[in-house]
């Protein structure tokens, strides 16, 4: 018992030296229910509950804006998610572990009333039939910004029992809304 007590203080401990420097990041459900942006106008909050809404989840996320001190539901889960904010916190991104064969990225704009993106079906609705879903385990992630407006994306493919189908990666600009595949 001393031992997970010990293990959960050295995670909350990492956790808070990470924010106060700046790296705003988290795992939900986990140590801690809210992260808040870089700016601080925002915070995203993580409600877990015993009941199970309309689509099955059990978990939500919640935009507040500390400002307004309103609250909105942008996102519910049923397993966990990784949550990380844009450099200047005008953007959200959710990396949904759904399944053990199949993860997603959600992108969040705190600029355009918390409309959502789900990178699953944007990458092959823009890359048509050269990059569609083959594979029975789909993994997409996002990686990190490499400033407020471009985030890297990364596509992994394998199918159940068989090698690797493909792994590519993604940059992903908000202004234009497009993808540029990386070498």
């Amino acid at each position: 018992m001393k031992k997970n007590v010990k293990s959960k203080f050295a995670i909350f401990v990492i956790a808070v030296f990470a924010t106060s420097c700046g790296i705003a990041n988290t795992n939900f459900p986990g140590l801690t229910s809210r992260l808040n942006s870089p700016s601080s106008r925002y915070a995203v909050i993580n409600i877990d509950s015993d009941t199970l809404d309309e689509s099955g989840n059990n978990h939500s996320l919640w935009i507040l804006d500390n400002l307004t001190k309103k609250k909105n539901k942008v996102f519910s889960y049923g397993r966990h998610v990784s949550v990380f904010w844009s450099p200047k916190g005008n953007y959200l991104t959710i990396n949904n572990k759904e399944g053990s064969d199949f993860s997603n990225c959600i992108l969040i704009s705190m600029d355009e009333a918390f409309k959502k993106m789900d990178f699953a079906g944007n990458i092959s609705s823009q890359f048509k039939e050269q990059e569609t879903f083959k594979g029975d385990h789909i993994y997409i992630k996002c990686n990190r910004w490499t400033n407020e407006t471009s985030i890297e994306i990364s596509f992994v493919e394998y199918e159940s029992g068989k090698a690797l189908i493909k792994k590519l990666k993604f940059m992903y600009d908000v202004r234009t809304k497009l993808f540029t595949k990386l070498e």
